[in-house]
Order: structure tokens, then C-alpha cells, then sequence
């Protein structure tokens, strides 16, 4: 009883994005799944033709449509550089804790550990970790979580549990870095976003 409960309720939160704009209708159609289409260049260059969703998105389509002018990249920014080989996969793994919970995969966190005392090994995890970040792709086992609840209040309230998601440790190790090192530092050296509050030393985007 209580595990329908929970999983009903978690469905609800869960299925919220549902009905975003950008997982159904005229938008999605114009972006797929990976943005492999023409559509993604077009907004980037502000291009994007926004007249036709007034009417699909109904009371949504103001917002989206500034939204999506407000995506247009200037020309004159500087594209982000990076790589990712062995020196990347080490700051990614060799001080996690070897207790971090694993993904649906189960593979250990002291595998990716180990692989940092051995150049080629570190080498290979790497490359397969570049190449999905480089051109869009995931590997199937990235594309399933392991969602786990936790009590947040002294009585256990349905409504009141809070969903940890669980990801690949590699997925997991390399977004933290690519995403929460690198191209937030690039945001902030290129003045891509405004500081959080009045101090700019205090921003939480400078790392």
C-alpha cells in the first residue's frame, strides 16, 4: 500500500516537465531529442522563427518566446575550449570518496579510483568519457538513475520525502568538472552571467 502510494506521488513530481514546450509539439519537432536539427544553429544566431508558437503554447508562449530570444549567443563570445584525457579524469576521481553510491551499473567507485594509478587505463575511461561530451551522445548506461527517498521531517509525510538521484559515477565525476568547474569559470571570465549578490568576489560562479 504505502509503496503505491509513494511511487504514485513520486510520478506526479516527477512528470512534471511533461508539459514543458521543449518535450512536445512544434518546438520539440524543430529540435529532436539530441537538438541535431538546423533549428538549434537558428536560435543560437537569433534566427529562430518564434511566430509560429503563439498559438500552440497558448498562455506559455510570451514567456517562451522570450526565452528562447534570450538564448541568441553574440557572435563575439568566446567558444569554450576544453579537452578531457588523463590529467581531467584524475581531478574527476582520485579524491572522490570510495564510498559514493553507485549508479544503476553498481560499478564501484573504487574502479575509477584505481584506474588513476594507471595512465592507460585512465586513458581509455577518458576517451570514452570525451567522445560523449564532444558530440552529444550518452551511453545507455547513463541514460537510466537510480531515484531513492529520504525522510526529510521527523514524521515520515509522503508529500515530505526527499528524491536523491543516483547517476553513473563516470557521467557523474565528469559533470562536476566539464559543467561545474570549467564552463561555469568560462561563464564568469566572459561575463556570461551576473554575479550572485552585490559582492562579485563571493559569486559562486568564480571557481
Amino acid at each position: 500500500m504505502i509503496n503505491t502510494i509513494i511511487i504514485s506521488t513520486n510520478t506526479a513530481k516527477l512528470s512534471k516537465s511533461d508539459i514543458s514546450p521543449f518535450a512536445y509539439g512544434t518546438l520539440y519537432d524543430d529540435l529532436e531529442k539530441y537538438g541535431d536539427k538546423t533549428a538549434v544553429d537558428d536560435i543560437i544566431c537569433g534566427k529562430y522563427n518564434t511566430a509560429k508558437l503563439s498559438i500552440e503554447y497558448g498562455t506559455l508562449s510570451e514567456l517562451l518566446i522570450d526565452f528562447i530570444k534570450e538564448l541568441k549567443v553574440d557572435p563575439a563570445t568566446k567558444v569554450m575550449q576544453w579537452t578531457y584525457g588523463v590529467p581531467e579524469y584524475e581531478k574527476s576521481f582520485s579524491k572522490a570518496r570510495e564510498s559514493t553510491a553507485a549508479g544503476s551499473s553498481n560499478l564501484h567507485m573504487g574502479m575509477w579510483k584505481a584506474a588513476c594509478k594507471h595512465d592507460g587505463v585512465a586513458a581509455v575511461h577518458a576517451t570514452s568519457i570525451a567522445i560523449t561530451m564532444r558530440y552529444g551522445r550518452s551511453l545507455t548506461k547513463w541514460e537510466k538513475s537510480l531515484h531513492c527517498m529520504l525522510q526529510k521531517q521527523q514524521n515520515p509525510y509522503v508529500t515530505a520525502l526527499r528524491i536523491i538521484q543516483r547517476f553513473e559515477l563516470d557521467l557523474n565525476g565528469a559533470v562536476k568538472l566539464l559543467m561545474g568547474r570549467y564552463h561555469v569559470r568560462h561563464e564568469y571570465d566572459n561575463e556570461l552571467n551576473k554575479p550572485l549578490g552585490d559582492n562579485p568576489e563571493r559569486c559562486t560562479r568564480r571557481t
